[in-house]
């Protein structure tokens, strides 16, 4: 019985810590299916991602939101699903039509799905975006962090 507490125990301790490395864009920024190629979204400001490996002047990063299930289409690639049709693809915070969007999905773009929500689908994506981008979100956290700790002062 000791190993599915100390389970639990972990997904909770790790939690934390994944939302923490979390960054929201303050630019817009092109998301590129492999670096230096063709665009799979556009990331809209303030979309939360989480940086991975970098190579050159590009990062990569994953994003995830909500998306109207009838508008995904078959196997692509290594993904279980993409963007059907011809039209891009609105990427929510919510399972809402109202809710912001995080980016918008080019047509054909791949997509790890996550689960259901009535008609909305919680998807994934890993892509790339210029390393620059990531770059004024690190400044503009170091300069709330700073005007803070003057704050406090």
């Amino acid at each position: 019985m000791r190993h599915p507490f100390s389970l639990v125990f972990a997904l909770l301790t790790a939690a934390p810590a994944a939302l923490a490395a979390q960054t929201p864009l303050p630019v817009a920024a092109d998301a590129r299916g492999r670096p230096g190629g063709p665009v799979v979204a556009l990331l809209s400001p303030g979309a939360r991602v989480t940086a991975g490996a970098a190579t050159g002047a590009e990062t990569a990063v994953t994003f995830e939101g909500w998306v109207d299930a009838s508008r995904l289409g078959a196997k692509r690639d290594s993904f279980p699903a993409s963007v059907g049709g011809r039209l891009t693809l609105r990427l929510r915070e919510k399972p809402s039509a109202n809710a912001s969007i995080i980016a918008v999905l080019q047509p054909g773009t791949g997509v790890h799905t996550l689960g259901r929500d009535g008609t909305w689908m919680r998807v994934r994506r890993t892509a790339w975006i210029a390393t620059s981008a990531l770059q004024k979100a690190a400044t503009a956290v170091a300069k709330v962090r700073s005007e803070e700790h003057t704050s406090e002062l």
